[in-house]
């Protein structure tokens, strides 16, 4: 649409031009032919300003240079309003769901946990995004740069074709006020000029506003290539944001990992550990069962041994008791002979003998009692 307005802006300078030097000659002719001159002159500028394509287009351009103003301006606050309305965000916006997350994200939190690699793999991708979004906007804005210094250039030419118009229909002004009086048909001839010049100056004057409106659009377009400049920043600045994120992210992710081989090897070394406790522990209830055993045939033994010698002690004791009547019958028989009454010797009676014969010796009961290893006696160790 610019160019189009730039173009048809070119056109109208063209045509003016034309009639710039149609009329200049048509001047220079008044002063040799006179009142036939002025007639073909004012015939001359009728004709031309009736076949002038500017005539006709004027208003269709100014119509259209406004909407074409209003759909810039439009364009602009619409381009602003999407910046900056928060449901309309871009898919290629870094800082979307990242560093502001929705709502949603406390329940994401509370549910299953997504694995570290899918975040980064999505961070990338919102970068790679990101960054054709600024080159897309980049080469807006150079096209819209492209544009601007056209539409400048345009203005210019214009400003100076009107300036030149009007320094020749100052020089036509001052040429008529110095001309002598002619013929009626001459003073017609001059109105009908006056009126043609009138007529050029409502087109000039037109052109002045179309001018003002292409000066406001061009503010226009010069603010909203401020605004792309500045979001342009403000991408760079989100992506510059979103890479120390995702090194940060990354960064976590190598000291997560390496915490899990650390927690892993933990872990390996702790079934290593339990593994040979479980051994050692088999061991030791084997050696418990042995022990156990052992005790307990240390007990029978001991039980066996205790009742050897009960045994013995009661083989002694019955020994004993059946010793001390004899010793007791013994003594009282060598105590009693002096007080003891002597019968009398029957002389018909033979007289006995005493034999003594060797006395049996006290019967001695040996046992062998055999101790098992734990209850030897121990030598104490040397001091």
């Amino acid at each position: 649409m610019n160019h189009l307005q730039g173009t048809r802006a070119k056109c109208r300078l063209f045509d003016f031009t034309l009639i710039k030097r149609r009329a200049f000659v048509l001047l220079h002719r008044i002063g040799g032919n006179g009142c036939n001159a002025t007639l073909s002159f004012v015939s001359s500028i009728l004709v031309l300003l009736s076949a002038s394509p500017a005539n006709s287009q004027l208003a269709p351009d100014a119509s259209a240079t406004a909407a074409v103003n209003g759909r810039s301006s439009v364009a602009v606050s619409d381009h602003t309003d999407i910046a900056k309305e928060p449901g309309n965000v871009r898919s290629g916006a870094v800082g979307t769901n990242i560093f502001n997350p929705a709502p949603g994200g406390a329940n994401a939190l509370n549910g299953p946990q997504t694995p570290p690699g899918a975040v980064e793999e999505a961070l990338r991708r919102e970068l790679a995004a990101a960054r054709a979004e600024l080159a897309k906007q980049a080469q807006a804005l150079k096209e819209q740069q492209q544009t601007d210094e056209a539409l400048t250039a345009n203005l210019d030419t214009a400003l100076r074709a009107i300036q030149d118009f009007r320094a020749e229909a100052s020089l036509w002004d001052g040429k008529k006020g110095a001309m002598p009086e002619t013929h009626p048909s001459t003073d017609a001839s001059h109105a009908a000029a006056n009126q043609a010049l009138e007529e050029e100056r409502h087109k000039a004057e037109l052109l002045e506003q179309e001018l003002a409106t292409a000066r406001q659009t061009i503010d226009a377009l010069k603010t909203s290539a401020n605004l792309a400049a500045a979001e342009q920043a403000k991408a760079l600045k989100d992506r510059q944001v979103a890479d120390a994120a995702s090194n940060q992210a990354g960064e976590a992710l190598e000291l997560e990992r390496r915490r899990a081989d650390s927690a892993m090897r933990d872990l390996d070394s702790a079934r290593e550990e339990r593994d040979a406790l479980k051994q050692s522990s088999i061991g030791l209830s084997a050696a418990l069962d042995q022990e156990r055993e052992r005790a307990n045939g240390l007990a029978r033994s001991l039980s066996a041994a205790r009742a050897e010698i009960d045994a013995i002690k009661d083989k002694r004791r019955t020994a004993a008791e059946m010793r001390a009547p004899k010793a007791g019958t013994s003594k009282s028989a060598l105590a009693s002979p002096p007080s003891r009454p002597v019968a009398a010797r029957n002389p018909d009676l033979p007289k006995k003998r005493k034999v003594k014969g060797s006395k049996s010796p006290q019967p001695v009961l040996l046992a062998t009692i055999a101790l098992p290893t734990a209850l030897l006696p121990v030598r104490p160790p040397a001091q």
